[in-house]
């Protein structure tokens, strides 16, 4: 065999060693691939990422994860309740309905079920049939007696359950989605409180939104509360240019931004341009700036740049809560809000 032979078989080999280490480095770096930077489309050769889609509707995704992540729970519950019977059951040598049974009887008589009855205020208001319409049933008729043993039974079962939970030892790994954050740096922010704070609560909101009106009184009990302790902010965030956030907008220019916000919200009606007016003036704000200001193409376009940036960030709902920056999935709830923050607070003690 000549020795240019022998040379050619040799890069041949090394040739296809090099291919397979190529091959499986790719194979590699494909499997370790994250699922946001998989293409979901192509156009014209142009790839479409999975994460450019989830960036786009980042709250609308975490608003269905929790919702999920709810259902889950409630499933969950129930089949840990079923569990904890069946268990108690198998000790005893019993299927799980006649355990059931058995439990009844031991506590279902004429006076506990009237007891149970009077506690509920069936016996004055009756019992409620909920079928395709809510009816009331007296609980003395054939249907009603029916309807009060049910619902008895289930207390008691509920009951059981609750004795057997607190001797059961239960694990659950079942969490919440993570929630997400915002960089508000990028945004109009307006801040009060204690502006030292290293915990934040922050509302983006529109001063027109129903909901956000309607929970408004939720935050200003948390800003009176913490108000010594967080830094408080407020970001304006609508589908379009209204005349309360233009009017929030200039007062701010006099430094009068949450004396506009407070009042703002407590006006029982939204208002319309005469009455912004009106409120400007009992603030005592300069008219002719704040008129000026108020129309002025600078206040639109920062309300208008602020919503985009928003809208970028993959928010899409007011009002819309930050905790230190990350997204609380349940707005409406002042319980959820706040123990995030007193967690924050607890957390700060400790680390001091």
């Amino acid at each position: 065999m000549s020795l240019k032979t022998t040379s050619f078989r040799i890069f041949i080999v090394f040739f296809c060693l090099l291919n397979v280490l190529l091959m499986s480095c790719n194979r590699d770096k494909k499997n370790n691939e994250t699922p946001s930077r998989e293409v979901i489309a192509v156009i014209n050769g142009d790839s479409v990422y999975y994460a450019d889609i989830d960036n786009k509707v980042k709250q609308q995704i975490f608003d269905e994860l929790n919702r999920i992540y709810l259902i889950r729970q409630l499933a969950l519950d129930e089949e840990i309740d079923e569990i904890l019977i069946e268990q108690e059951a198998e000790k005893k040598g019993l299927s799980e309905s006649e355990y059931l049974e058995i439990y009844f009887k031991k506590y279902m008589d004429t006076g506990r079920l009237m007891k149970f009855a009077s506690y509920m205020q069936y016996d004055l208001f009756g019992i409620n049939d909920l079928q395709r319409n809510i009816r009331t049933v007296n609980i003395h008729s054939q249907e009603g007696e029916k309807l009060l043993d049910e619902k008895y039974r289930k207390y008691l079962r509920n009951r059981l359950v609750d004795s057997l939970k607190a001797k059961a030892v239960v694990i659950s790994k079942l969490k919440p989605p993570q929630n997400f954050a915002i960089d508000v740096n990028k945004l109009n922010v307006y801040y009060g409180g204690n502006l030292s704070a290293s915990t934040s609560l922050i509302i983006i909101s529109d001063f027109e939104c129903e909901y956000c009106r309607k929970y408004n009184n939720i935050y200003e009990h948390l800003f009176r509360k913490y108000h010594s302790k967080i830094k408080l902010g407020f970001v304006n965030f609508s589908p379009y240019i209204s005349v309360c956030a233009r009017a929030a907008e200039s007062a701010a220019l006099q430094d009068k931004f949450w004396q506009m916000h407070d009042q703002l919200f407590r006006e029982k009606q939204l208002p319309d341009t005469s009455n912004i007016f009106r409120i400007a003036g009992e603030l005592n704000l300069d008219m002719n700036k704040f008129k000026k200001d108020f129309y002025s193409k600078e206040v639109n376009d920062l309300l208008n740049g602020n919503s985009q940036k928003c809208i970028e960030m993959g928010l899409f709902a007011t009002p819309t809560i930050l905790v230190n920056n990350e997204v609380v999935f349940n707005s409406s709830s002042k319980d959820d809000i706040e123990k995030m923050i007193q967690e924050l607070l607890a957390n700060e003690q400790q680390s001091e």
